[in-house]
């Protein structure tokens, strides 16, 4: 007999209640980075971009009360940029293996996107900023494993680092190297309290010994970044910065699309990191690789405008791209259950490229607007993605200063379906900066023992007989829940009481295989059955149906 889970996402009806524009959020929290100086680390900006609503934005570093709170308003439909240079000393984040009280937190009182510029002409770099999707207890972390970065002329390097911010008071961090990190071991944690900060770093410049592939797990949600700071890109004289803000490894997929920046050499590289064991990767149809552990990543290369990628278990991937010979890097979102429906985005500067790839259902390509505009995006100028059927599409587009100047807000729209872009702003012998501003978050559901973040539900879990068990479902769009079992069983509680049954009721269940709850594709739009057996109480269902049920 099941207990069968189904959750009923209102995302259009209630449209008043939820925003699906960009990587848009009321808090976000954020690690930046340290840059050398040499080379150029500054000014530092937030670019706000509000959407249907005006919003009162307070920015602090609440691991340091005396930094202050700065305050700022945006009104609806515009772009702000916020001048964070007086407390670059309080923000960024340098000292490696070291507890630092520099981490960030923005909150407003409606979403807004926002990313963290170093809009510096020679070695800049963007960060969009997750909110809520940057959360997480367990992180493998993506980042390229083949460019040396640059040594100045003084011999001072520029380094890579992964930089982590805890969200909460309490908070450890077990740390598990791929690579070797500088000063530390194959192993070992950290303790940070709420806005506290610390830096792990390569212990050199060579590309192979990036910490790409190193594996956190925390006890309380953390935010992590990655900065990559000034990589060389073979045969070119040009040296730039790719980093970005990291989604944890709930947030990976097993879908992707890589579109082609506009670097002149070609091809493009991209980074696929396993999540866990044993996971196989094609691309465009064709296995590539096995990637035996958590952490092993595939090596990928695109000359194509764009390329399909699958894996039987979710993997995170990083992609490096730019403008010229500059270079930027950024997370790539999973296409599978994520996008946007409107992304707004500051454009930082007039006088640089703007360029936008847009990642769209081939049914909804001719139904974009751009500031209002339905020309500047048509559906001839999408190409179909190889490998999907048909299916997905990609356009590559530049804008001019005419649609957007500086500081103007850069709004696309499509309200017939979900979409992602990521924006390349820069020059060909400058600086490029590279990021995604779709959501990424997943319309699929997690389940979660209230109380106990130990417990990974989707990796396994024992119900003991004839004892009661607390399930909670969680969707960051989800607000009504609806929860059915044996015996009429009925409840809209936002968390599932499972009381221990009489197995006087059950006996027909006595010879049951034991089975764990383990959800395999948590975006295959069936349910999870939940089991009760004799010997071993309430067990999940290895075989259809296996996943949760999301509905509108």
């Amino acid at each position: 007999m099941f207990w069968i889970l189904r959750v009923f996402v209102l995302l259009f009806a209630l449209s008043a209640s939820l925003d699906l524009s960009a990587q848009s959020d009321t808090e976000f929290w954020f690690a930046a980075p340290d840059l050398q100086t040499a080379h150029g680390d500054r000014p530092i900006l937030l670019r706000i971009s509000a959407g249907a609503q005006s919003a009162n934005v307070s920015i602090s570093i609440p691991a340091n009360p005396s930094a202050g709170v700065q305050n700022v308003f945006v009104n609806a439909n515009s772009s702000v940029s916020v001048d964070l240079t007086p407390q670059i000393d309080l923000i960024e984040n340098g000292t490696p293996n070291t507890v630092m009280q520099k981490g960030l937190l923005i909150s407003s009182t409606a979403r807004v996107s926002i990313y963290y510029d170093v809009n510096h002409n020679f070695n800049g770099d963007l960060y969009a900023l997750k909110g809520r999707n940057a959360l997480g207890t367990v992180f493998t972390v993506p980042m390229q494993t083949e460019f040396n970065n640059r040594t100045i002329s003084s011999g001072l390097p520029h380094t890579a680092d992964v930089i982590i911010v805890a969200t909460e008071d309490g908070t450890r961090v077990d740390v598990t190297c791929k690579n070797p990190l500088s000063g530390q071991p194959a192993t070992f944690s950290i303790n940070l309290q709420r806005g506290e900060t610390y830096v792990l770093t390569a212990p050199g410049i060579t590309g192979t010994i990036k910490p790409g592939g190193t594996i956190l797990r925390s006890n309380k949600p953390i935010s992590v970044s990655t900065k990559d700071d000034s990589i060389l890109l073979p045969g070119q004289n040009c040296a730039d910065t790719a980093g970005d803000q990291l989604i944890p490894d709930l947030m990976a997929g097993t879908e992707y699309i890589v579109t082609k920046g506009y670097l002149n050499i070609s091809p493009d590289s991209y980074y696929v990191f396993a999540t866990q064991p044993n996971t196989t990767v094609k691309v465009n149809g064709a296995v590539v690789a096995t990637l035996n552990a958590q952490g092993d990543h595939y090596i990928g290369r695109l000359s194509d405008p764009s390329c399909y990628l699958e894996s039987d278990k979710p993997v995170q991937v990083f992609h490096i791209t730019g403008i010229g010979c500059e270079v930027g890097g950024a997370v790539i979102p999973s296409v599978k259950c994520t996008g946007s429906t409107r992304v707004n985005v500051t454009r930082a500067s007039a006088t640089q490229t703007f360029s936008i790839n847009v990642l769209a259902p081939t049914a909804v390509t001719g139904d974009f607007t751009i500031n209002g505009n339905n020309t500047l995006l048509p559906a001839n100028g999408f190409t179909i993605v190889p490998g999907t059927n048909g299916k997905w599409s990609v356009a590559r587009i530049t804008l001019s200063p005419t649609i957007a100047g500086t500081g103007d807000p850069v709004v696309i729209e499509n309200p017939n379906g979900k979409f992602h872009v990521g924006i390349i702003q820069g020059t060909q012998v400058n600086t490029a900066r590279y990021g995604y501003f779709s959501d990424f978050s997943l319309n699929g559901i997690d389940l979660q023992v209230p109380g106990r973040p130990d417990i990974d539900v989707a990796g396994g879990w024992t119900i003991c007989y004839n004892t009661t068990a607390l399930l909670k479902a969680v969707n960051l769009d989800a607000n009504t829940w609806s929860w059915a079992g044996p015996n009429q069983f009925s409840s809209t509680d936002t968390s599932l009481r499972i009381p221990g049954f009489d197995t006087r009721r059950h006996q027909r269940l006595r010879k049951r295989q034991r089975e764990i709850l383990q959800p395999r594709d948590r975006y295959d739009p069936r349910p999870v059955g939940l089991r009760h057996s004799r010997e071993n109480g309430y067990h999940g269902n290895r075989h259809p149906p296996r996943s949760f049920q999301q509905g509108r």
